[in-house]
């Protein structure tokens, strides 16, 4: 069933009758990063469906922003999927085309999945609806995901900000993915509006697309608030770090009251007495005592107190600790 784009006028590009097409065929192809042969696969896509070059160009260098693009013949989606890894970003290309259904992705299919097409429920016997509905809805879900992770990422690094010794650079990475995520994001919401307005769907098709949109609006909002939570994070380390200072300070503190009475003792025998320095063995003995007597005092003093509690650990976290914790679910 062709679909016929020349009409750029009508604000319904995909009919109903487009939409309910069911004999679609797909295809998957995954770029190679080799130039060379990354035009011949792209020659080998023109000859499925010919593309116009700035079309091309988007596939073959990557880099773009979520988006819909209308060429005469063609329909044209860049969207991103998001792997497992807190760094796997997928750039995902769609071409729709006549009764064609092309899949040109940047990176190798997600270990978990045979290939692209499974990953985003591609399936021969679903109508071009059911298809699109199914390739947003996978990458918003793995949107999701990624969004729950970052968030647990930022709460370890709290608890091991307050309980251990914390790599600031940690909080900085977090915040590189964060954006980079943001970015890769931002454009879907607008991507799958766009398709619903020049779609000519049934008001069952517009709950399930309207759904997808509810899940996108909701995933901007954890976005927002996981931004917020990073800078209250530095906020806590700044606060933990004062902490570790404090903790040092401390020690130091304790070592030199310890030592006052040492000192005391060791200047004031230091004086020029008439039987001093220790003619009688019995004085000296009793001077020793003194001294060590008066430093075990003070200790014993400080040590009730609880001023000697170790509350400090020493082993340091970094970003692949915690992202090795995340996964093992500890």
């Amino acid at each position: 069933m062709p679909m016929n784009l020349q009409d750029s006028a009508s604000p319904r590009v995909l009919s109903r009758e487009v939409l309910a097409n069911k004999k679609i065929n797909v295809h998957e192809f995954v770029l190679s990063r080799e130039p060379q042969l990354a035009d011949a696969q792209m020659s080998r896509i023109c000859e499925i469906a010919p593309l116009h070059q700035l079309t091309i160009e988007d596939c073959k260098k990557g880099n773009q922003r979520a988006k819909i693009e209308q060429f005469p013949d063609y329909l044209f989606f860049v969207i991103h999927y998001f792997g497992n890894g807190i760094g796997s970003i997928s750039e995902v290309h769609v071409i729709i085309v006549g009764g064609s259904l092309l899949v040109v992705a940047d990176t190798p299919h997600p270990e978990d999945f045979a290939s692209w097409l499974e990953c985003l429920k591609v399936q021969q016997g679903l109508n071009l609806g059911e298809i699109m509905h199914n390739i947003f809805d996978s990458c918003v879900d793995s949107a999701e995901q990624r969004a729950a992770r970052l968030e647990d990422l930022v709460f370890q690094s709290e608890n091991a900000i307050v309980q251990e010794s914390f790599n600031p650079k940690t909080i900085l990475e977090i915040k590189q993915h964060s954006l980079r995520f943001q970015r890769a994001v931002n454009g879907t919401h607008s991507v799958v509006k766009e398709f619903m307005a020049i779609s000519d769907m049934s008001t069952e098709q517009k709950l399930w697309f309207r759904n997808i949109l509810d899940h996108q609006e909701r995933l901007r909002q954890e976005i927002g608030l996981l931004h917020s939570e990073l800078i209250a994070l530095f906020d806590v380390f700044w606060g933990a770090s004062g902490y570790y200072a404090n903790e040092q300070i401390k020690r130091l503190t304790l070592m030199a009251t310890i030592g006052i009475p040492l000192a005391f003792w060791t200047s004031f025998f230091g004086m020029n007495f008439e039987v001093i320095p220790f003619r009688e063995t019995w004085l000296f003995v009793a001077a020793v005592s003194l001294m060590l007597l008066s430093v075990a005092g003070v200790f014993l003093y400080l040590k009730s107190k609880g001023l000697f509690r170790k509350r400090v650990s020493k082993r340091t976290v970094n970003f692949d600790s915690l992202q090795e914790k995340l996964i093992s679910g500890r």
